[in-house]
């Protein structure tokens, strides 16, 4: 045996076959007859939508029409992939949500941290318990895609990519209700705020918002690779591709990829936010960001179909995106810039803030020079990304290049800004949650105070990354730029200046 195969053999046995909470959590869960009521309500659901669908398209009669019978195979699968995607979405909340609040509740936690096992150990068994119970699901219903493949219109590849999707799915929606799980504490809290999340997830594809802007704008039969995030959707254009930057990228690819990372991402925030342990994941899950933050930037700009589904021209691409990338960058910088002050007695605040050399790490010395990284890489991949786009090539290089160098120091000191008050709320309120929801609010409060001056109705256009109106199209406004950049780092300053004071008077987030 190799050594990378002997590696592989290790960690499967150690996280998975000889993990603990997995072996106690899948007994505990397949000895009762909840389990198997489930997967047998779950099969029989997607067996009458099936039903309700081949009689739909049959007209309700003994025989298939002639106009449905090329099709029947792929209406049904379809069906059965709408029916599994909501079935699984709202079934994870009772195999997972509870999972790390039931420890809490039954006051097991402190048992499990007694022993050797470690954070991310336990949330990693808590993971893979909960997605085996789902793959159990996913599994018992291919027999019913088999049946599809009896009326034709669908072939296997798309079925097993679809089934693909769907397992990465359940992966990041796992991760997501483990995650609510771990900060909440609280099994009803955890159940209800997974739920709400899902609900507005899945609004947002019933709508189908994108696709809609995209036929009114562009009148092409393309469609945006984010779709695909919902696996139901993918049951018809599993195995198409997208265009990123000039290179043709399967559409299944980017899903798995993203929904991976997303769900990487929040496992470890997951394993850090357990109560009586101490986690190190800070470098993981900051490094895992900056990808995702990239990844992000450069297939939302790079893919031409996406970028016409934002219903711009190219003009107004170039100034609104600037402002796309800064408001996630400043919810980012806000949470990053937060957290407890482990300022040394014999050093000064701002030695302390400014060290290059905890970029990677949870104290909040790296915080501004993380969220700095953050943007620069975020902000350059987006702007060579939408550079490159094929269908969104502008019409001189020179005045594109010029007009983002012009509009970096406007993200710059807007991320300066929202990392600095984080800072400052950090050192006056001893709750985190608190700093970060006061931090957000004045950020957010200074940005439509500025946007606002281009009256309301186009500030949230801009805010909703929509058609903005003739005003925006004379940004960059480098004069103001210059000027609301230096107010920001004035502030930023500020900021910085009163946190001691603040520190040495409230005594900043406790741990």
């Amino acid at each position: 045996m190799s050594k990378s195969a002997g590696a592989i053999k290790r960690a499967f046995d150690v996280y998975i076959r000889d993990n603990p909470v997995v072996v106690k959590d899948l007994r505990t869960r397949m000895r009762g007859l909840g389990a198997y009521g489930l997967i047998i309500g779950y099969l029989l659901l997607i067996s009458i939508v099936m039903c309700i669908t081949y009689y739909t398209e049959t007209g309700w009669r003994p025989t298939i029409r002639l106009s449905a019978a090329g099709t029947m195979g792929a209406s049904l699968f379809t069906a059965l992939a709408w029916t599994q995607s909501i079935v699984l979405m709202f079934a994870i909340p009772g195999v997972i949500s509870s999972a790390i609040a039931r420890e809490y509740e039954n006051k097991t936690i402190e048992m499990l941290a007694l022993s050797q096992m470690n954070s991310f150990l336990f949330v990693f068994g808590k993971l893979t318990s909960g997605l085996l119970y789902c793959l159990v699901l996913i599994l018992s219903s291919l027999p019913l895609a088999g049946m599809c493949l009896m009326f034709g219109g669908i072939s296997p590849e798309e079925i097993a990519i679809t089934y693909l999707i769907t397992i990465s799915f359940c992966f990041m929606m796992c991760s997501t209700a483990l995650y609510f799980s771990a900060i909440l504490g609280k099994t009803i809290g955890a159940i209800m705020t997974y739920c709400i999340f899902c609900i507005f997830y899945l609004l947002q594809y019933m709508f189908d918002g994108l696709s809609l802007l995209m036929v009114i704008f562009q009148g092409d039969s393309k469609e945006p690779w984010s779709k695909l995030m919902l696996p139901a959707l993918g049951a018809s254009s599993s195995m198409d591709s997208a265009t990123i930057c000039g290179a043709s990228i399967p559409m299944a690819v980017i899903t798995v990829v993203l929904q991976t990372l997303i769900g990487t991402v929040l496992l470890c925030a997951s394993a850090v936010k357990v109560k009586h342990w101490k986690s190190e994941r800070t470098a993981i899950m900051r490094i895992l960001l900056l990808i995702t933050l990239v990844v992000f930037a450069v297939l939302g700009l790079g893919d031409h179909v996406l970028s016409a589904c934002y219903g711009m021209s190219v003009g107004k691409m170039i100034n609104v995106a600037p402002l796309a990338v800064l408001t996630s960058l400043v919810i980012l910088s806000s949470i990053i810039g937060t957290g407890p002050i482990h300022k040394p007695c014999n050093s000064s605040i701002l030695c302390y803030l400014f060290n290059p050399g905890n970029i990677f790490k949870p104290d909040l010395s790296g915080a501004i020079f993380y969220v700095t990284l953050a943007s620069l890489l975020t902000y350059s991949a987006a702007s060579l990304a939408f550079a490159v786009n094929p269908c969104a090539v502008p019409t001189s290089k020179n005045v594109y290049w010029m007009m983002i160098l012009v509009q970096l120091p406007l993200v710059l000191s807007g991320v300066w800004l929202a990392a600095c008050t984080g800072i400052l709320f950090s050192a006056v309120f001893k709750n985190r949650v608190m700093a970060v929801i006061v931090s957000l609010s004045a950020v957010v409060i200074a940005v439509v105070a500025y946007v606002g001056t281009h009256t309301i109705f186009t500030s949230s256009e801009i805010l909703f990354f929509t058609t903005a109106s003739s005003k925006v199209s004379n940004w960059p406004d480098v004069p103001s730029i210059m000027i609301v950049s230096s107010v920001c780092i004035a502030i930023s300053a500020t900021c910085l200046a009163l946190t001691s004071i603040a520190l040495k008077k409230f005594g900043g987030v406790v741990e």
